[in-house]
């Protein structure tokens, strides 16, 4: 009978192996067959791909452009009509039937809503123009909006967990109003019908928050009035500008795309993210789904100070200094450039004024000359013991400390077992934590100058 049993168990795991390998072949073989379908597209579509390259799909990266020879700089590596690029002035008026472009376009929804409704209808329709790519677009996402409540617990106390939710939020929002100002444009296509609700068509709160992650993620700015989704430009995969071997041109009719550098035979080519609008590593990862080892020079940490209360200490003079000095708001920024603004430190000594400082504050701190300077020794020492418990306030917040999280990320070099999405947490709480103690060794470098000072004057 142990004998039987045992027998029974390896047939059926022999068969979930089998079932499991036929699901994982019928995925590649669609996927190929997808591939194929997108470079039957490009050719009849006149699109020009250097054939020195190939669509590869590599781990880590998915589908990627790899140069199969050598490539020397400047040479073309792609050529794109504007007349198939997903965009306003592209090729959507060629290319969507009447019946819905139109109108979608008279009623005022915003350029990135519209090119997520355009390319639901695409994902949905087979015959659509736009079909072969979009059936190559990833089918999910690494960005902050697809984490679990653990992945984005992981976040602790970063304003990414919050600026997240916020954005969910949003596109719940949007997604309800756009669709449902569709529908009473008139547009049959994005509207529920006496037998089929609108979510029963495909066009879902899922699929609208896809559509908008493939925007977010892949679309060009083309002008300045103008963005859209460009194929096959978009399979550039970003890497740190050094590491960047693209340079982009555009013409009257196309958009091209040159190298930059000389490139070797099996290298994969790669575009730069954020040369012409810098983004932090939170930007990032709520728009790509992903963060440089090393983040980027645009990573901050974004701070609130105390509101003044009505009955603070001369409220009229402190409103008007920091009013007359544009520092009307309670967030800064502190960056890795920057870790100790001059608009947070004249917050700081501002706030700290006593009444028998505030007439010549008023000179000192409206002076061009002297307005980033301290007042006195009795104000700067009191405004950096402030800003000092301030940021302590922030880091003790976090609930691990910098020294615990890089060795999360040592261990996992070797075991593998934190997720990818989880990785990325850690690796923006560790910008922003080193951040916040670069804020604290400029206090204390501001600090030891002070004591420098008071100690010559005593001497």
């Amino acid at each position: 009978m142990k004998r039987i049993v045992i027998l029974v168990f390896i047939l059926l795991f022999f068969n979930f192996l089998a079932i499991n390998s036929t699901l994982t072949n019928d995925d590649d073989d669609d996927d190929t067959k997808s591939l194929n379908e997108f470079n039957k597209w490009l050719i009849n579509n006149k699109v020009y791909k250097n054939p020195k390259i190939e669509i590869k799909v590599l781990e880590k990266y998915g589908r990627s452009i790899v140069a199969k020879q050598s490539i020397k700089k400047n040479e073309k590596l792609i050529s794109v009509p504007k007349l198939i690029i997903m965009s306003n002035m592209g090729g959507f008026s060629h290319h969507l039937p009447n019946e819905i472009y139109e109108p979608s376009i008279s009623i005022g929804i915003s350029p990135t809503n519209l090119q997520a409704i355009f390319l639901m209808y695409c994902k949905l329709n087979e015959k659509s123009f736009w079909y072969p790519y979009v059936s190559v677009l990833p089918k999910e996402f690494t960005t902050s909006i697809y984490f679990s409540e653990e992945e984005l617990d992981e976040l602790q106390s970063s304003k990414l967990k919050e600026f997240t939710i916020i954005r969910k939020d949003g596109i719940e929002r949007h997604y309800n109003s756009t669709f449902t100002r569709l529908a009473n444009r008139g547009i049959l296509e994005f509207s529920p019908t006496p037998t089929q609700s609108l979510q029963q068509k495909g066009y879902t709160l899922e699929l609208f928050t896809w559509a908008l992650s493939c925007v977010w993620s892949r679309a060009f700015s083309l002008s300045d009035s103008d963005g859209g989704m460009v194929p096959l430009a978009d399979m550039f995969n970003a890497e740190e500008i050094s590491k960047s071997k693209v340079q982009p041109k555009v013409t009257d009719s196309t958009l091209d795309y040159y190298s930059s550098d000389d490139i070797e035979v099996g290298e994969q080519i790669f575009t730069p993210y954020g040369v012409y609008k810098p983004l932090s590593s939170s930007q990032m990862l709520m728009d790509y789904g992903f963060v440089f080892d090393h983040g980027t020079p645009s990573d901050n940490v974004a701070i609130s100070v105390p509101v003044f209360h009505p009955d603070e200490p001369n409220i009229q003079v402190k409103q008007a200094i920091l009013e007359e000095n544009e520092v009307e708001n309670e967030v800064f920024l502190l960056t890795k450039k920057n870790p100790l603004p001059n608009d947070l430190l004249l917050y700081a000594r501002v706030k700290n004024l006593i009444t028998k400082e505030t007439k010549y504050a008023k000179i000192h701190f409206l002076s061009y000359q002297t307005k980033d300077q301290p007042l006195n020794i009795r104000n700067e020492k009191v405004s950096l013991r402030f800003l000092e418990n301030l940021i302590h306030r922030y880091l003790d917040s976090y609930e691990t400390t910098l020294d615990f999280d890089k060795q999360l990320l040592i261990e996992n070099q070797h075991q593998q077992k934190i997720t990818f999405n989880s990785l990325n947490s850690i690796k923006i709480r560790i910008t922003e934590k080193e951040i916040l103690l670069s804020t604290l060794n400029e206090i204390e470098k501001k600090r030891e100058k002070l004591n420098n000072i008071n100690n010559n004057d005593t001497d």
